[in-house]
């Protein structure tokens, strides 16, 4: 929840800083954007089980971006509810799964290559807060602050189709990840101090935490105002300090934007 307030306040800004400023850059576009859909995918933590799991599950999101003529700004929160399933589900119970991605992320145009095709380059801030939850037998989670680059490219059929794609890569992470299984002593401490909780571990990079995601997307514009999307998005966590946790997870989603 205190996230969420976190992401409206900045919301609340970037709008404010927008209304202020659009009258000097008539080439600035600010849009929000309010997407859901399905998720499905692959799982495995070695802190409870050794077997590997399905998951299934929605997906919510909203996107704010600021968009000039040679830079993108834009920011994100993802949701996504999860249930995750395996074929010996009497030994190991069927768990919830739930995980929040929040992103900030600035990018500057590279070499003009065509007046229908741009390309982006730049980097990003990333939070992925993964919790699971065994019906109460146990509980895992996984937090991960990271520093990465991120590419965008887009291809403008006309003024009313474009394509999108987008890869990112986090390079440098802070990561916590409790080598333990259950309700443990560090839990109950700080069971009152989330903040705590969730920034108390140790710095890593690729060498131990791989997370790449790829996302391509389909846009009409319906009217100057708005317009919807279809969307495909792959995401991959690979954890392997402490107890690896491995997450392989495709969404299908669709969108609704308002610019201005």
């Amino acid at each position: 929840m205190k996230t969420i307030k976190y992401f409206l306040l900045i919301l609340i800004v970037a709008l404010t800083y927008s209304k202020v400023y659009s009258q000097k850059d008539s080439t600035i576009q600010n849009s929000i954007t309010i997407s859901t859909g399905l998720n499905q995918g692959y799982f495995k933590d070695s802190n409870f089980s050794p077997l590997n799991y399905s998951i299934s599950g929605v997906n919510y999101g909203i996107t704010y971006s600021r968009r000039k003529n040679k830079s993108i700004f834009f920011t994100s929160i993802d949701f996504n509810n999860n249930t995750i399933n395996t074929m010996q589900q009497t030994v190991f119970p069927e768990a919830i799964y739930l995980q929040g991605k929040v992103k900030i992320a600035y990018l500057r145009k590279l070499t003009k290559i065509s007046n229908k095709v741009d390309f982006f380059l730049g980097g990003q801030y990333q939070s992925n807060i993964d919790y699971i939850d065994w019906q109460g037998e146990s509980t895992s989670f996984l937090v991960a602050h990271s520093l990465g680059i991120s590419f965008y490219g887009e291809f403008r059929f006309n003024n009313k189709h474009a394509i999108n794609a987008s890869i990112s890569l986090p390079l440098f992470t802070l990561m916590v990840r409790p080598p333990y299984s259950g309700f443990d002593e560090e839990l109950d401490e700080n069971s009152d101090k989330p903040l705590r909780l969730i920034t108390n571990g140790y710095f890593t990079s690729v060498n131990n935490y791989v997370s790449p995601s790829f996302s391509i997307q389909y846009e009409y514009n319906l009217t100057k105002r708005f317009s919807i999307s279809g969307e495909y998005q792959m995401n991959y966590q690979n954890q392997s300090k402490n107890d690896r946790l491995i997450t392989y997870q495709n969404q299908i989603r669709i969108g609704l934007s308002y610019k201005f």
